[in-house]
């Protein structure tokens, strides 16, 4: 490294030169600084668009979850019945985990059916309780893209006996 600054000292240079690549150099940092901005307001947009249509999806496993509850309340479906997990979705021949509900005192057992995304969604919710959701990206290597994975808290009323 020493040797690199020692040869650019030796390295004569006109005035006019000098002022050219000044000049230069300043022209690129503008137009980087000047794409820099829209380019993170883009990847915000993107962001906000991923956790809206999450969002979409927790809601309706929600309600699902609340529609087989009440018909088991209602008697409609015997309250012994198991739904069974939901299917996973298959996009372009890509299998993706399907939207369910996890149980916060799973953080707690050793279950192997939770996944390391969703302990550590549900120990940050455990930790945060005011945290609104968790997402993260992550590299798909099949098929050379990113995936998304989407968590977020279902509190249970304050009298609600079956609250974990």
């Amino acid at each position: 490294m020493r040797h690199v600054f020692k040869r650019l000292r030796q390295v004569r240079l006109s005035l006019a030169v000098k002022c050219q690549l000044l000049f230069g150099s300043a022209v690129v940092i503008i137009i980087a600084a000047t794409l820099y901005v829209p380019w993170q307001r883009m990847q915000q947009l993107t962001d906000q668009l991923n956790e809206k249509a999450a969002a979409a999806v927790a809601n309706s496993v929600v309600a699902e979850h609340i529609q087989d509850e009440t018909a088991k309340l209602n008697g409609t479906l015997p309250i012994g019945a198991v739904l069974g997990p939901p299917a996973a979705t298959v996009i372009d021949g890509q299998s993706y985990p399907a939207a369910h509900l996890v149980a916060a005192s799973a953080v707690r057992s050793s279950a192997s059916s939770i996944t390391r995304f969703e302990r550590g969604a549900l120990a940050r919710f455990l930790a945060d309780p005011d945290k609104r959701f968790h997402s993260v990206e992550y590299p798909v290597k099949e098929a050379a893209t990113t995936g998304y994975r989407y968590a977020e808290p279902l509190p249970m009323p304050a009298g609600d006996s079956r609250r974990d």
